[in-house]
């Protein structure tokens, strides 16, 4: 419990001092930064939840975050197109659940497997692409720093998002998304964070500060 409430505290301290950094650089970082922070904590919960339901919300608050945000000039959008990004067939779908292993190094482990497979082959179309949003914090192309990426799957955005072939393909992809949590700057990939936050508290910060950045658009 003491060790929980130290995790609580410390992630309470370097949010604080994230907030500082970015009202530092504009009004709308600091509304950007704010709303994404705790997107990041939906997101990551919603990866490791258990119950459907809970799941599918959690999940509907990121793709409502992402929507929002494409709107600043901090963020990037991306795309991810792998060579294989048809569905994959019930029997390889096994086969890279077995592995343990994020879909896109099951796409370039078994590409010419899949790409042989009939039934993989009748699968839908661009399953496995992604868009990629990206939040940077300075605008000065020689000084940008990358504050979070999160991903997303194509079918999902395609109507509300840029189409693929006007967007540049990810420099780099390993399937995991990316934070700032720390106030070091020191970003995270990691699945595990520890409970610094109840998930009601990170659904209702979630809220206040969608509802800030909308206003903000809105004005």
């Amino acid at each position: 419990m003491i060790e929980t409430k130290m995790i609580r505290e410390q992630y309470k301290d370097d949010y604080i001092e994230l907030q500082k950094q970015w009202r530092k650089h504009s009004k709308e970082l600091f509304l950007v930064g704010k709303l994404v922070y705790w997107a990041y904590w939906v997101s990551k919960y919603a990866e490791k939840c258990k119950d459907v339901e809970e799941r599918q919300h959690l999940f509907s608050l990121k793709n409502k975050a992402m929507l929002l945000l494409a709107k600043s000039k901090h963020t990037q959008i991306r795309k991810y197109v792998p060579e294989v990004n048809k569905k994959l067939c019930r029997q390889h779908y096994k086969i890279m659940k077995s592995k343990h292993r994020n879909i896109c190094w099951f796409l370039d482990a078994y590409k010419q497997d899949l790409l042989e497979c009939e039934s993989c082959q009748m699968g839908e179309e661009q399953y496995y692409n992604l868009y990629s949003l990206a939040i940077i914090d300075n605008l000065e192309k020689e000084k940008k720093k990358l504050l979070y990426i999160f991903y997303n799957p194509y079918l999902l955005l395609s109507e509300q998002f840029p189409v693929l072939e006007e967007l540049k393909s990810v420099k780099h992809f390993n399937g995991k998304e990316y934070g700032t949590i720390r106030a070091s700057g020191k970003g995270t990939v990691d699945l595990d964070l520890e409970d610094g936050f109840s998930v009601k508290l990170i659904v209702k910060k979630f809220n206040q500060n969608y509802e800030e950045l909308r206003e903000y658009f809105s004005a």
